[in-house]
């Protein structure tokens, strides 16, 4: 047929397609929606070496926006705040990846690409962390009033992504809202990729940065001294304990009392453990 008009079954072919396309992100979105309705606040854990850390519920901390003073949380945060176009970043499996899918008054719509950069955060309970569509340096990203409408969060700081939507690092600076150290573990987010603000001392300098240097202090452009919160990496966390596991392995076969004494202790401790959890005690001392 002469002309540039693409036959009909061609035609129908790509209607198809998009229409099958338009599915799957429709049942991509439902599943979405049904696991951030399944999800929990992250519970506070307490280690009880040598064996696997009891993990705790304890009450939300939330803060309000422009004040100093973070509270307990006696009421479930609003899930239905407005907001200007931003992005709910889900976390994923392994790697501390997440998925980016924008967001709009509440209402999630198609899956996007988490750009490279800095960008400001807000924890509301939702199952996802609110993020801006923007970025900026590590230390200088802004934005927060627009993503929680200034309503009280559980945490607001900035997240550094590489290209890949993968958390390179994160942070709580936010000027609307100041989050407490103590409220960080309510993100979720990994503490070996935390830097938290210094606070300031008596002087009026930030305290605790004469002592420590090179990578585990970052100066933001603004002024502001961050400090990382662990000096070690998760890999470099396991290679340490994996060494000492192997070191210890070879001293109790060498000496079996003391494999006597390790395995009794391993015991004691798991029915302590075990005490938390039936009891709902924080701590139990060992």
């Amino acid at each position: 047929m002469p002309g540039n008009h693409m036959p009909i079954p061609d035609m129908r072919s790509k209607m198809e397609m998009e229409r099958l396309e338009a599915q799957v992100r429709e049942l991509e979105l439902v599943k979405l929606k049904h696991q951030l309705q399944q999800c929990v606040l992250p519970s506070r854990s307490y280690a009880r070496a040598p064996s696997t850390p009891a993990e705790v519920a304890v009450p939300a901390m939330k803060k309000s926006a422009w004040k100093d003073n973070c509270e307990w949380e006696t009421a479930a945060l609003s899930t239905t705040m407005h907001c200007g176009l931003c992005i709910a970043a889900v976390a994923q499996s392994k790697n501390d990846s997440f998925k980016g899918f924008l967001l709009k008054d509440g209402t999630l719509g198609r899956s996007i690409g988490i750009r490279a950069g800095s960008h400001a955060f807000v924890c509301c309970r939702e199952g996802f962390l609110r993020i801006s569509l923007l970025t900026g340096e590590f230390g200088s990203a802004c934005g927060h009033p627009a993503l929680a409408s200034e309503m009280p969060v559980l945490f607001a700081g900035e997240m550094e992504f590489d290209g890949e939507n993968t958390l390179q690092r994160w942070n709580n600076v936010s000027g609307t809202y100041k989050c407490k150290d103590k409220m960080a573990f309510q993100t979720g987010l990994p503490i070996e990729k935390l830097w938290s603000v210094v606070e300031e001392g008596a002087n009026g300098d930030p305290a605790e940065c004469v002592e420590n240097s090179g990578s585990q202090i970052f100066h933001t452009r603004e002024g502001l001294v961050l400090r990382r919160a662990l000096n070690a990496s998760k890999m470099e966390f396991k290679a340490a304990k994996d060494c000492r596991l192997e070191a210890q392995q070879e001293a109790m076969s060498a000496h079996p009392k003391l494999h006597a004494s390790y395995s009794k202790l391993e015991v004691m401790i798991a029915q302590r453990t075990q005490a938390i959890h039936k009891n709902g005690h924080k701590c139990v001392a060992v």
